[in-house]
């Protein structure tokens, strides 16, 4: 190997879709929609914590921060565990 690019921002993989569709998911079983819309103007860009502040100060869940957070890492993970997308551009340089 010659090369390890690392990405922690979603500049080369495709993450924020990621995050989106774990919050859809943590609201889905309460019949709560959560728009792409919400996401990018509310939640987009925060760091994990202050956008599990945000859903119990925004949505009625039944948890606590701890448990809450909890469960946004476990739907990460399984998401995650299907594989991330890259972003097109990466796909072209990749190419060359």
């Amino acid at each position: 190997m010659d090369a390890v690019i690392f990405d922690l921002d979603g500049l080369l993989a495709d993450t924020e879709i990621i995050s989106l569709k774990v919050y859809q998911e943590l609201l889905k079983d309460f019949g709560i929609p959560f728009t792409e819309e919400t996401y990018s103007r509310e939640y987009s860009g925060h760091r994990e914590e202050e956008n599990v502040q945000r859903f119990l100060d925004t949505y009625d869940l039944p948890w606590n921060f701890d448990q809450t957070l909890e469960k946004v890492y476990e739907l990460e993970a399984r998401i995650l565990a299907k594989g991330v997308n890259l972003k097109k551009v990466l796909k072209i340089c990749l190419l060359f």
